[in-house]
């Protein structure tokens, strides 16, 4: 686990977000917060990407139909008409 810890830590040390990090990789793990997003980092990096695929999720289509009582008319829906 070590070193996947100290193999992503080199990959983020050079992104701009990172760039104030000590360049010591004790210095960074001892910091709580930028030590668990080297974990994370780390964490993605292990993972198949089979499991990757299966993480990702479709969202549902878009209706094309609006639901039973909405006009487009404000005038109308404030009065109470509706189509039916």
């Amino acid at each position: 686990m070590s070193a996947d810890l100290r193999a992503a830590w080199e990959a983020m040390r050079y992104r701009r977000c990172c760039a104030a990090w000590p360049q010591d990789f004790d210095q960074v793990m001892a910091d709580p917060i930028a030590m668990r997003l080297v974990r994370l980092e780390a964490m993605l990096r292990t993972r198949s990407p089979a499991t990757r695929q299966m993480q990702r999720t479709v969202p549902p289509p878009y209706p094309m139909t609006r639901p039973y009582g909405l006009t487009t008319d404000v005038k109308r829906a404030a009065a109470g008409d509706r189509d039916d």
